[in-house]
């Protein structure tokens, strides 16, 4: 998932963490049993989600009869 999402947003820092926490937990389960490695692992994963889960916003420029207030027809009116 964090992969289709970083080649959505060109944004592989989620990806990245993804994969360095993915290594941490199954090091500190299985080599050195370790609880609070894997937990930490567990975080960084979470962390990564939530990174990458972010979408980047853009502002949207308005058409120039919003920008101005009103279209042409609407100024003249009034």
């Amino acid at each position: 998932m964090l992969a289709l999402q970083a080649q959505r947003s060109s944004n592989i820092a989620a990806l990245l963490i993804g994969i360095v926490a993915s290594i941490i937990v199954l090091i500190g389960k299985f080599y050195f049993e370790s609880a609070w490695m894997t937990t930490g692992g567990i975080v960084l994963l979470v962390l990564a989600i939530f990174l990458g889960s972010r979408s980047k916003s853009t502002a949207i420029a308005p058409c120039p009869a919003c920008a101005t207030g009103g279209s042409e027809l609407q100024t003249k009116a009034h």
